[in-house]
């Protein structure tokens, strides 16, 4: 034989040799047993039986971590199982070498299964399933049937819920061919609880555009798996059902979210940008921009960026900011602005802007600013500036503007400004100004100022001043200033052409002064000047006006118009004290083409005892007069008038005649 071909067998049959050696001491039982050791002495015990080394890179496994381990086994399955699958043995020469394991790629996995009423066995259609480590999640077809498709694994936690009945959990190891069978508990009774299919005919949505935009199965399994509470850190979004949270997308939160279209996402701890529209099923902290909406079905704490509208269904703190609109289900704390409208069903503390209405149901703290209307459902403490007009149902605190008017519907404290009217239902405590009129419904307590009406349904203790009337039908316990002004009870001051009443403690000064149950006597008297004269006197014994026209029986021509103020003091009943101050136009020339009105006024004070029998009182007493006169002056240089009676005192001021003398008077006097 060839010395090179006799060599190579040899060393054929060596390595044979070897080979076989080799894999008898891997299948060859080793024993070992560690308590809290290291892997090293593991090891140790190995190479000591085998006479072999080991040999591995330390990437694979840490030969200092401790363990506890005891077995009389191959090799093999000694680092099988010392290693948890992931590295097996492999005998080189006088080596064990380690090395992992490769792990081969499952097949996908299908759960399949059906949901039952346990009541009535009646399938469940559109019932959530979720597998809580994958975050997957089906509905149940019309026959109660699902089918969920999984990459990898065996083992799986499955949540089941409906609306109306109570959430099951199963935790489970899968077997090929398995199907599984759910009975879910009503937690309605029977009567109540309806299993037929749903469609999104049955599922009445009162968010008609959360209804448009998001798919009814997305909507159901949402609504079903509501206490899922899992987040993410980003997902993307084409828009609802297509993106990296799948089915589940609604109930997930999410730290970054970024939906290409539009989006319909459980909650948000960060930011969210969509192209069109941001929906979230539940609350929401931080920011998110839309270009057309943002939706959120929870509480909003952040701000809200909207190219047309934000919608909230809970709670908002922080910034709403809309091109047309903000919808507020619940209450908020911070900020509204809007190109159109701003609508708040519950209260409001903060600042509300709106191009035409800014409308809040319940309460609110703050300032509204509206093109056109400012509308509040209930109490305000705050300020109010409206285009047109501001109107609060409840009470107001504070400052209201408008161009037109403002009105509220209980008290009111504060200042109102209209360019028409302001109205408060109920009173008023502060001022109230306006172009036209005021109307308070209460009582007033402060001003009420208007070029044309002040009105008050109750008591006024304060001032109402106008151009043309004032009305209280409570009780004046001010002031009243106008062309016209009446109190049914007057305890304060009028002041006007006419003062009217129903009753009096206080004074009324004007050229007509009406008392319903005061003092308006006629009385028919002469003096030394006019002969014959008659009054009517109308007021209050304390105060009252008096008009007066007389004239002298023996020359016509000579006559008077007079007006005045005065007094009546009771001493008993049958003797009083009248004093009347009264100023006279007298007239001492013809009526005729040739006329000429001149200077001629006579001011009388009058004091005189007046002596009661029953209805009529005869009056009589001295009198002062104050005669000025300008009569003949300008035409002939002379004072041509002839009216004073024995003057102890005449003066004269350029052109004006004044003299004194003392008088009297004698009349009676009819007391209505």
């Amino acid at each position: 034989m060839d010395p090179v071909v006799k060599i190579f067998s040899i060393l054929i049959f060596l390595c044979f040799s070897l080979s076989a050696l080799a894999e008898k001491k891997g299948s060859h039982p080793v024993t070992v047993q560690v308590e809290n050791q290291t892997i090293r002495v593991l090891f140790s015990q190995i190479e000591k039986q085998l006479e072999l080394k080991f040999s591995y890179n330390t990437s694979l496994l840490n030969a200092d971590s401790v363990i506890s381990y005891s077995a009389s086994k191959p090799l093999a399955k000694v680092i099988h199982e010392v290693f948890r699958k992931k590295l097996k043995s492999k005998i080189i020469g006088n080596y064990i070498v380690l090395i992992r394991k490769k792990i081969e790629k499952s097949k996908p996995i299908t759960l399949t299964g059906f949901v039952y009423n346990s009541t009535t066995q009646v399938p469940l259609p559109y019932t959530s399933i979720y597998e809580v480590g994958s975050k997957q999640s089906t509905l149940t077809n019309a026959q109660g049937k699902f089918e969920m498709v999984f990459e990898k694994g065996t083992r799986f936690d499955v949540s089941i819920a409906k609306k109306n009945y109570a959430d099951t959990l199963i935790s489970m190891i899968y077997t090929p061919g398995q199907n599984l069978k759910i009975y879910l508990q009503p937690t309605l009774t029977p009567l109540y609880i309806n299993s037929n299919p749903l469609t999104s005919a049955t599922l009445k949505d009162t968010n008609q555009l959360l209804e448009m935009l998001v798919p009814f199965e997305e909507r159901i399994n949402s609504e079903n798996l509501n206490f899922i509470h899992d987040k993410s850190t980003f997902q993307i979004s084409i828009i609802p059902k297509v993106g990296t949270n799948f089915k589940s997308s609604g109930v997930i939160e999410n730290r970054f979210s970024l939906n290409v279209l539009g989006g319909y996402n459980g909650g948000l701890n960060g930011v969210e940008v969509g192209g069109l529209f941001n929906i979230l099923t539940k609350n929401m902290r931080g920011v998110q921009l839309a270009g057309l909406t943002n939706q959120v079905e929870g509480t909003t704490y952040g701000f809200q960026v909207a190219g047309i509208h934000n919608r909230v269904e809970k709670n908002v703190t922080g910034l709403q900011v809309a091109g047309i609109s903000n919808f507020l289900q619940d209450s908020i704390l911070g900020m509204q602005v809007a190109g159109i409208s701003n609508i708040v069903t519950g209260s409001f503390e903060g600042f509300q802007v709106a191009g035409i209405q800014n409308h809040v149901n319940r309460n609110f703290e703050g300032l509204q600013v509206a093109g056109i209307s400012n509308f509040l459902h209930d109490r305000i403490l705050g300020m109010q500036v409206a285009g047109i007009s501001n109107i609060v149902t409840g009470s107001f605190e504070g400052f209201q503007v408008a161009g037109i008017q403002n009105h509220v519907n209980r008290n009111f404290k504060g200042f109102q400004l209209a360019g028409i009217m302001n109205w408060a239902e109920d009173s008023l405590t502060g001022l109230q100004l306006s172009g036209i009129g005021n109307i308070t419904r209460g009582s007033v307590t402060g001003l009420q100022l208007s070029s044309i009406q002040n009105l008050s349904v109750g008591d006024v203790n304060g001032v109402q001043l106008t151009g043309i009337q004032n009305q209280t039908f409570g009780v004046l316990k001010g002031v009243q200033v106008s062309v016209v002004n009446y109190a049914r009870v007057n305890n304060g001051l009028q002041i006007g052409l006419i003062n009217v009443s129903d009753s009096a403690n206080g004074i009324a000064i004007g050229l007509f002064n009406y008392v319903g149950n005061g003092y308006h006597p006629i009385e028919i008297f002469g003096n030394e000047v006019l002969y014959t004269n008659i009054a009517y006197k109308s007021g209050v014994d304390d105060f009252y006006s008096t008009w007066t026209i007389g004239l002298r029986p023996s020359d016509p021509k000579i006559f008077g118009i007079g007006f005045g103020v005065g007094t009546h003091i009771n001493i008993w009943k049958w003797l009083s004290v009248s004093a009347d101050i009264t100023s006279t136009f007298i007239n001492e020339d013809e009526l005729d083409s040739t006329y000429k009105y001149e200077h001629n006024l006579l001011n009388r004070m009058d004091v005189a005892l007046d002596f009661n029998l029953g209805k009529f009182t005869l009056t009589m007493g001295p009198g002062l007069n104050i005669h000025s006169s300008r009569m003949g002056y300008a035409s002939e240089g002379v004072f041509t008038t002839n009216l004073a009676v024995n003057p102890f005192h005449t003066e004269v001021f350029e052109n004006t005649q004044v003299q004194f003398w003392w008088g009297a008077k004698a009349g009676l006097r009819y007391n209505f």
